[in-house]
């Protein structure tokens, strides 16, 4: 009795995974549904792979294509201009200047001397990012940044001038930084962000010597003036249209 009782169990779980794999009238293979298999007391079915992404083997579920077709965020937004140099009171003082020598100065000039420049940032305006510019009189590299090591210490300040590039958030390589600016996408100011060979980020301002047309990126202008002689006053970037 107990050897028909297993062969009759044996023959009840063949016929169940004959049903699975059964041909439907189409000749394509039918698989069953859970309900079909929990009343056949099986468990219920594999997950099932519906697609399979470009130039991947292995199918990929249809909810992780979905999910992965998704945008990666905001688009960048592209900039191109000149820097204007304004006083406190909002005056403007110029163009960043585009000489053979570099960009440290105001154009005094004509137009023909004026530095034109481009960034890409975020909506938001966000930096750390490089400023590039596009007419150069002046050899490569062609990012805009500060020429120097440290803007912090008893009358330390480094040149406002053409860099080589360095990554974001970065200390200084090379004798100096380019990614170091940020926009306000309102006002349209443009503004630096040092980073001191010690990982410390002071509030950075831009100075202008205008006797000498010089531009600076330093933590303490008061501090950078009682070490001078010839002082500097504080001055603000704006990226305007050509």
């Amino acid at each position: 009795m107990r050897f028909f009782t297993e062969i009759f169990t044996l023959f009840a779980i063949l016929a169940s995974y004959t049903v699975c794999a059964a041909p439907t009238q189409a000749g394509v293979v039918r698989r069953l549904t859970n309900a079909e298999r929990f009343a056949r007391g099986l468990g219920p079915a594999p997950p099932v792979f519906k697609r399979v992404l470009p130039g991947v083997e292995t199918p990929t579920r249809a909810y992780e294509v979905e999910k992965r077709a998704k945008p990666s965020g905001t688009p960048p937004v592209n900039y191109s201009g000149r820097i204007q140099i304004r006083n406190k009171d909002g005056s403007s003082l110029g163009y960043v200047v585009n000489n053979p020598s570099g960009v440290s100065g105001s154009n005094f000039g004509g137009p023909q001397n004026e530095l034109h420049v481009t960034f890409t940032t975020t909506s938001s305006g966000a930096g750390p990012f490089d400023i590039i510019a596009t007419n150069p009189k002046f050899p490569p590299p062609y990012f805009i940044g500060g020429a120097g090591t440290t803007v912090s210490g008893e009358f330390n300040a480094v040149s406002f001038q053409h860099v080589q590039q360095t990554s974001p958030g970065s200390r200084p390589f090379a004798g100096g930084e380019s990614a170091i600016w940020s926009l306000n996408t309102s006002t349209k100011e443009l503004t630096p962000q040092w980073v001191n060979p010690d990982g410390s980020k002071p509030k950075t301002f831009i100075g202008f010597d205008i006797r000498n047309n010089g531009l600076f990126l330093t933590a303490d202008i008061a501090n950078f003036n009682a070490h001078h002689t010839w002082p500097i006053s504080e001055v603000h970037f704006f990226i305007v249209p050509v």
